[in-house]
């Protein structure tokens, strides 16, 4: 896109040919009113109020996109008539209640009602009663709704999952005698009708299992203007102008969403600040239902001076510090400097894996990192996601997809083992590719077949690639046109089938992959592929973990170096990346060890300790510090409320690593790892009017030496019989989202308890088991008892086994298909 110059009110500015009026002039600080605009979304031109004048034409500058040279004014005396008209239309019937509503104080219907300065009203027609709906964990109340639509398009265009739809309200005809075009104008009787005439409700696709699609993200009630739609959560908790707004970082999954925590006390009678809710900047990023209700996790312990004592004398003993990658790098970098110190085994087998894969990758990429990001995906036009059930492992990045494809015309292919409602569900043109689990080595072979840059490959890859084909000659016949000469001596065009050889090549990679692609697929691929330029390749924890991932990581160096895809390998935890760039990992432990969320013979725990070998640490939503996230950016995180307990930084000042603050430390990040010599102050928070995220820094890969050293695709041994999949359910993480009220108590699948087993409709017709039933599963001589439930959003022969609070059957590390045997437990 090129760059032009227009101008708004008389102000030159120079813009991105094909961006929109709207975002342009509020880039530049030039304010229009819109009620119903979303930045990232189409325009829905439900409201009008955006309406302006171009080169002298009324336009919607929502939809209208900007071009050379083009004139822009905003008001005029017949705008601001029609714009005061629409406000007016919109209170009409609208319960005036504000001194109660939960979105007053930052209702945008309140604020644009001043704004046009409606101080009467001019209109009426009998009111209707309206619905009020329980949507998950979000209330719906027609009578506040000004049928914006805003809820409807940010489901169907940013999150994928299409679950809201108008219907009819039933209201009383207008008297169109009195009220028309010509008495109100043509913009704001068209909104008086359709606020009239339609309510919001839940989309059932499928009549016949009454299933909707919605994963309970809350993204509706973040973008609803009114309190039409709000969470159950803060309903008649708080004034929204009583809060404290306190910029963070989301502690539940490696893509480090940017929110708020909102906060005041918790009553009259008690000071201590409590978390009410968690908010977006829904017009730059959403957030998933985790980081939505997920949000009261923190840990209220106080100093415990005998523990802390006894937590000082485990550190003197131990020869290794385990923990998880929930921690901040400041704390990540106090464990690095104690090894250093004392020559501690640092162990987190998760980071360590992760770890490993980053470096075998960098031997063939010729970067110390991938290069894709947040920013790139939602930029790019065509997708590939492998080895990631991204709605419960990234919904988010889920999100980003779904809103690319829509947004850029773009394209995706999903490959995964297992069919995925939700993700056929979402925009037509992207293509599920459903290979048995264990073949994703293939995958990426396949993915350097069709994608790479033959000329750049190494001679031993192309070489490869081409003995899995073979040129074959097919007999098809084809019916062709021609003249002949009728009895009469007349000349006339008859059909005539005739058969050929044809010449055809036959990749035996996709019997490889273990997939049967037809001709018609092939097209079909084909058909998305045509005209990309910009691509993203998502990669996730499947890969990591696979037994063939030292090779699959070099495979994929590869492919980025000689494609246009930019690679995004996920963080499998929230902060994977900043402790694999920080630590210097050890395989396993040795001797006495201290655990840090981890097991050990001494713990430090942010769940809460109830051991006597337990020191309280603060839980993420406590702390001041980093994490890097997905996109390689370092991102702050604030403390939303007060720890009165130790934290490591007091454990290691004890053991003579001084500092006074743990964020003295973010500054002192390895530069040579691509960190930024910036004190934590520095590090910014948010997002600019333009879009621009202003938060943190992106670490930019380092050049590495290169060895273009692959080897052939290797059988492991066939996943094929009763099979599970390592997945936790959608919103559930870690033991902060297990611990917060609201994801504790939600209703299965979409959260709920850690020893369930959650199962398709066909795994449990072919293995003869009925939902609520307790059963043993057992592999390579390891048991877990589980109880069976049916999940919804499940698709094909599988069940998922959760290890959000650990499990018996699956590691951090293990690949996450296995084959298993159950058996029923008694009572």
């Amino acid at each position: 896109m090129s760059e032009v110059t227009i101008k708004i009110d008389k102000k030159e500015i120079k813009a991105v040919e094909g961006e929109s009026v709207l975002n342009v002039a509020r880039a530049n600080g030039i304010y229009i009113p819109a009620i119903c605009f979303l930045k990232r979304t189409s325009a829905s031109m439900a409201c009008k109020l955006c309406m302006v004048e171009a080169d002298g034409k009324r336009v919607y500058s929502c939809n209208a996109k900007v071009k050379e040279g083009m004139d822009i004014v905003t008001h005029t005396e017949e705008i601001e008539h029609d714009r005061r008209k629409i406000m007016e239309a919109y209170c009409v019937n609208h319960p005036l209640q504000c001194g109660v509503c939960d979105k007053s104080g930052e209702c945008e219907l309140q604020d644009n009602t001043m704004f046009q300065q409606v101080y009467e009203q001019f209109q009426a027609v009998q009111d209707t009663p309206r619905h009020i709906s329980i949507w998950g964990s979000v209330k719906y109340d027609g009578a506040l709704c000004i049928m914006c639509k805003r809820c409807i398009t940010v489901c169907k265009e940013m999150v994928g999952d299409d679950a809201l739809t108008t219907m009819a309200r039933g209201g009383a005809e207008i008297d169109e005698e009195k009220y028309n075009k010509e008495t109100m104008g043509k913009d704001p009787f068209g909104i008086w009708k359709a606020i009239n005439k339609n309510l919001i409700d839940k989309k059932i696709p499928n009549p016949d299992s009454r299933e909707n699609p919605c994963t309970d993200c809350g993204e509706c009630a973040a973008v609803c203007p009114t309190g039409a739609m709000i969470t159950k959560d803060f309903q008649y908790t708080s004034n929204a102008w009583e809060l404290e707004s306190i910029p963070s970082t989301c502690a539940h999954c490696s893509v480090g969403c940017h929110l708020y925590y909102e906060v005041k006390y918790e009553s009259i009678g008690n000071n201590e600040k409590k978390i009410y809710r968690t908010k977006n900047d829904f017009h730059f990023q959403s957030i998933c239902g985790a980081g939505r209700f997920g949000y009261d996790f923190e840990n209220r312990a106080r100093k415990d001076e005998r523990t802390f004592k006894k937590a000082i004398e485990a550190f003197k003993e131990a020869k290794t510090i385990a923990f998880s990658s929930l921690i901040t790098n400041e704390e990540a970098l106090i464990l690095q400097k104690l090894k250093e110190k004392y020559g501690y085994k640092l162990v987190n087998n998760e980071a360590k894996n992760y770890q490993n894969f980053l470096h075998e990758f960098s031997k063939t990429s010729g970067n110390s990192l991938y290069t894709g990001s947040v920013d790139e995906l939602v930029s790019s036009n065509f997708f590939v996601s492998i080895g990631t059930s991204l709605k419960s492992d990234s919904p988010v990045l889920r999100y980003s997809l779904n809103n690319a494809v829509k947004m850029n015309k773009g394209a995706a292919i999903y490959f995964h083992p297992i069919l995925d409602p939700l993700i056929d569900a979402m925009q037509k043109n992207i293509l599920s590719v459903n290979h048995p689990a264990g073949k994703e080595e293939a995958v990426v072979y396949y993915l350097l077949d069709m994608f790479a840059n033959k000329e750049a490959l190494p001679q031993e890859i192309v070489s490869y690639l081409d003995s899995f084909k073979s040129e074959t000659t097919e007999t098809v016949e084809e019916v062709v046109k021609e003249k002949v000469t009728n009895k009469e001596g007349e000349e006339e065009v008859v059909e005539k089938t005739i058969t050929k050889d044809v010449k055809k090549i036959v990749n035996r990679l996709y019997e490889e992959m273990g997939v049967y692609i037809t001709d018609d697929k092939e097209k079909e691929i084909e058909k998305l592929i045509a005209k990309k330029d910009k691509y993203s390749l998502i990669v996730g924890e499947d890969v990591i973990t696979h037994p063939r991932s030292k090779n699959i990581a070099r495979l994929l160096g590869i492919l980025e170096k000689t494609s246009l895809f930019k690679v995004v390998i996920v963080p499998p935890k929230t902060n994977s990346l900043g402790v694999a760039l920080i630590c210097d990992l050890d395989d396993s432990k040795e001797g006495y060890c201290v655990g840090y969320n981890a097991e050990g013979d001494f713990r430090l725990t942010a769940s809460g300790a109830t051991k006597e070998n337990e020191l309280d640490m603060p839980a993420l939503n406590q702390q001041e510090g980093t994490f890097v996230n997905v996109s390689r950016r370092v991102v702050p995180l604030n403390p939303a409320l007060d720890y009165k307990g130790f934290t490591l930084g007091d454990i290691a000042n004890k053991l003579e690593i001084i500092f006074e603050y743990t964020v003295d430390l973010t500054e002192e990040l390895p530069q040579e790892k691509g960190f930024k010599p910036i004190c934590f102050d520095e590090l910014g928070s948010g997002f600019e009017v333009s879009g621009f995220e202003n938060r943190g820094y992106q670490i930019q890969p380092i050049e590495t030496k290169t060895s273009e050293s692959v080897e052939k695709i290797a059988h492991i041994d066939d996943i094929r019989g009763t099979v599970v999949y390592r997945c936790n359910p959608i919103k559930q993480f870690s033991a902060y989202t297990a611990k917060s009220t609201i994801l504790a108590s939600d209703p299965i699948p979409n959260g709920g308890w850690a020893d369930n087993i959650y199962a398709s409709e066909e795994f449990l017709v072919a293995n003869k088991l009925s939902d609520g039933e307790r059963v043993r599963l057992s592999s390579d001589g390891v048991q877990e008892e589980l109880i069976v439930l049916k999940g919804e959003k499940i698709d094909g022969k599988i069940a998922l086994v959760p290890n959000f609070l650990g499990s018996k059957l699956f590691s951090d590390t293990d690949y996450r298909f296995k084959d298993v045997t159950i058996e029923r437990v008694d009572g």
